[in-house]
This record gives C-alpha cells, sequence and structure tokens, in this order.
C-alpha cells in the first residue's frame, strides 16, 4: 500500500500511522512543515519514503528520512532489508523513534558528531546486536544508563567507543 500525504498538509501527528504493517511507500508533500516521533513507528513493510527536492524541511539519503540540512536524521524505513547501516558524519540529532520497530538492522554506525539520541530510539528493533560509535559526551551527570532507548529491553550488544554510560544517561 502506498500513501500520498495531501498537499496542504502542515504536521502529521505523534504515532499518526503506528503498526500501519500494509504501507510501504509514504510520499509527503512539499509543505510538511512537522513529522511527529513515531508517526510511522512500527511500519514493518515500510521500505520508502518520497520527498521531492522542493520540501521545504525534509531529504532523503538512500532512503532514509532527514532534515533538510541533513542534521537530524527523522525516520528509518524499518521495512528495509538492510542489515547495517552507517547514520551520516553530517547528523547532530536522531529524532525520538527514528527505528522503532525496525526488525532487520543488526548494526549501526553512529559518527562522532551525534549530540542527541532520542527517547525509544531503537524500541523493538530485535535484530540489533551491534553499535558502533565515537560519539561525544551526551550527558553531565552519567550516574546510570537508562532503557529509554530500548524500551521494552536490551541484551546487551558489542559496544565501541566511549563507556555505555556517556551515551545513555
Amino acid at each position: 500500500t502506498s500513501l500520498k500525504l495531501p498537499s496542504g498538509l502542515r504536521s502529521v501527528g505523534e504515532a499518526a500511522f503506528l503498526n500501519c504493517s500494509q504501507l510501504k511507500s509514504v510520499e509527503l508533500p512539499d509543505g510538511l512543515q512537522t513529522l511527529e516521533r513515531n508517526a510511522f513507528g512500527d511500519c514493518g513493510s515500510l521500505t520508502e519514503f518520497k520527498v521531492s527536492p522542493n520540501s521545504e524541511r525534509f531529504k532523503l539519503v538512500d532512503g532514509v528520512l532527514f532534515s533538510k540540512d541533513g542534521k537530524t536524521l527523522i525516520q528509518y524505513a524499518i521495512g528495509k532489508a538492510d542489515t547495517s547501516f552507517t547514520i551520516p558524519d553530517s547528523v547532530t540529532n536522531i529524532q525520538n523513534s527514528a527505528f522503532t520497530g525496525c526488525t532487520s538492522l543488526s548494526t549501526i554506525t553512529i559518527p562522532k558528531n551525534v549530540e542527541h539520541i532520542g527517547e525509544n530510539t531503537f524500541d523493538g528493533c530485535s535484530a540489533l546486536t551491534n553499535i558502533k560509535w565515537n560519539v561525544k559526551q551526551l550527558c553531565d551527570t552519567c550516574n546510570d544508563w537508562s532503557d529509554s532507548y530500548w524500551y521494552g529491553g536490551w541484551d546487551g550488544p558489542e559496544y565501541y567507543g566511549y563507556e555505555i554510560r556517556t551515551l545513555f544517561s
């Protein structure tokens, strides 16, 4: 199933299309300003976003949705069959729930420029076993790490780079 959002649409709300398991392709209108967290979460068949080069806020890189300036990774097309993904060096922010429900990725590489990883970013990423990173410290006081990035549990991938407390506060 394909979805073409109407041209006058300015915002897609939180969890608007959550669990739309048959959704394979989404075309975003040029004037869309906001795509809230988890708007396409757990859409397990979603393999493609379509964005016009005239879009005011968004662009695609290898089928992954980013802010126009490339600094924010907004949404990974979680139905893609890829088993690894390297986030581009331009990214400083990963939006909340950007990978929610992705079951094919086993390895994600996070560049050192990333300053923020949103909540529940990897929720439901059942195949994810390796996270490779070289990131800046993301918190001032890291006494305990939270599972908010892994909501629903996490069984310990291999970590590269900084100590886990540096990344998860």
